[in-house]
């Protein structure tokens, strides 16, 4: 997001920052990406002058990556005399976030009569599912907290919380469905992995793929599948593609891999030397 002020001319690049304040007042860490209660200088983002014709007034402004949830409090300060010169808020217009983030994202409808059942592919470990309103999704995308549904197991076989074989995921209703790789038995996916979840309600089903190589990263917490099957996951502040992150793309060279060459001895089949 830009932040920005129009301001008095010829102040420079170090006299003005912009910062965010929440509900109870705290200050966003942009460093260390929690709220806390005293500023720090990691809680300024400084706003570079633009230059323009304008002999009175100058644009200043920086972009900064704001925290999940909202809206959030922008105040913006001369450093030389502590003065809060100008203040908004952070909101931003849902047809661009929210609308789309709820037009790709699958809601739960609950039922004991559901079926999470696995297609194709193979896995180590289970993936767990769980459910959680937009709100808990928006203020914490890393892991919003939300209600356990069920557990599906590398056999495919549905379980409870304690991994106890069950027929009966739990009713509960939600706005986003999410799911975690098991961490107790590390996840890892061996083959691109499609898993199917029939809902009895709408006699409706929605199909979640796991690539290959997938597995359980302890700094990566929820997965958000898409109606375009694929998964979302936060990660440096934003929710993005899993294909998009640093991790995501080591998983894509996998199968372009050739295991066969790799696993066999380094021959060398001439002598020439080239200078």
């Amino acid at each position: 997001m830009v932040l920005f002020i129009r301001y008095t001319v010829g102040l420079g690049d170090d006299t003005i920052y912009t910062r965010l304040r929440n509900s109870s007042g705290y200050f966003w860490d942009f460093t260390n990406l929690a709220w806390i209660a005293s500023e720090s200088a990691d809680c300024r983002i400084w706003l570079a002058e633009c230059d323009d014709t304008d002999s009175i007034d100058s644009l200043y402004s920086a972009d900064a990556t704001l925290p999940a949830g909202g809206p959030w409090v922008e105040e913006s300060v001369l450093s030389t005399t502590g003065k809060v010169i100008g203040y908004d808020n952070t909101t931003v217009p849902i047809e661009s976030t929210q609308l789309t983030l709820r037009q790709i994202l699958y809601g739960y409808i609950g039922s004991t009569s559901n079926v999470f059942s696995k297609v194709s592919g193979s896995y180590v470990g289970t993936l767990d599912f769980y459910t959680c309103s937009y709100a808990a999704f928006a203020a914490n995308m890393a892991d919003p907290g939300g209600t356990f549904i069920c557990k599906l197991n590398a056999s495919g076989v549905m379980q409870d919380v304690s991994g106890v074989t069950t027929t009966t995921p739990i009713a509960v209703n939600g706005e986003v469905l999410y799911l975690k790789f098991s961490s107790s038995t590390a996840f890892n996916c061996l083959t691109a992995a499609v898993v199917n979840i029939y809902n009895s309600v709408n006699k409706g089903n929605t199909r979640i793929y796991v690539p290959l190589g997938a597995q359980y990263v302890a700094a990566l917490g929820a997965y958000y599948p898409t109606t375009a099957s694929g998964l979302l996951v936060y990660e440096n502040a934003q929710l993005i593609s899993l294909g998009e992150t640093a991790y995501g793309k080591a998983l894509g060279m996998i199968p372009s891999i050739n295991w066969d060459n790799i696993s066999q001895p380094v021959q060398l089949t001439t002598t020439t030397v080239v200078v």
